[in-house]
Order: structure tokens, then C-alpha cells, then sequence
């Protein structure tokens, strides 16, 4: 897939519940380096590349303020086939609060 296949109109993007901002996306891995992920607004993400093989993608943590449950990925071909795919719950992790020190240092 090239991203002239993709409506310009209708990019590929992941939106997650009105109710949560996004603070930081931090990319992690990824496996085609014209593949990137950004911010458009509170609460949405533009997936962009150049080309997209078969098993290539990208791995990365988003901060966001409120709680996000469920997100989706949404877009259209220029062939009018549209993309819409629920991202499944698994895909979301828990974490802890920040730390700055390690647990067992002391502070002076």
C-alpha cells in the first residue's frame, strides 16, 4: 500500500474516546521508517507513510489525560473502500504513575 492510495480527505486516523487528551506519543518501534504517528487534535492521531509492506508497523505508547477504554482506526482508499477497524482492548495497558527515583533510593 503507498499513502497515494489513501484519500487525502480521509486519512488514516486513530481516535480515541472524546472524554481523553493526548498528552505525548512516544514512538517506539518501527518496522518502515516512512511510517509515523501524530497528534492532529485532543483526542485523534494521523497514521502517515510513504509505503506500507505486508507485517510492517509501528509501536507506540500514548499519555493521555482521562481514560481510554477503546479506540478505533479509521480511513478511505481511493477506491472508496473504507477502513474502519475497532482496536481491540488488550492493546490497551495499565501502568503505574511515574516515578522520577528508583523505589529503594534514598533522598537526601
Amino acid at each position: 500500500m503507498r499513502n497515494d492510495d489513501i484519500s487525502s480527505k480521509e486519512p488514516l486516523i486513530i481516535s480515541l474516546e472524546q472524554n481523553t487528551e493526548i498528552l505525548e506519543v512516544r514512538q517506539l518501534v518501527s518496522t518502515n521508517p516512512t511510517l509515523q504517528i501524530t497528534p492532529i487534535n485532543k483526542n485523534s492521531l494521523l497514521l502517515d507513510f510513504e509505503y506500507l509492506k505486508t507485517n510492517q508497523g509501528i509501536v507506540f505508547d500514548v499519555i493521555v489525560s482521562g481514560f481510554a477504554s477503546q479506540a478505533s482506526l479509521n480511513g478511505v482508499l481511493k477506491d472508496g473502500k473504507v477502513l474502519t477497524k475497532e482496536l481491540r482492548p488488550s492493546a490497551f495497558v495499565g501502568g503505574f504513575p511515574f516515578v522520577p527515583k528508583k523505589l529503594n533510593q534514598r533522598t537526601q
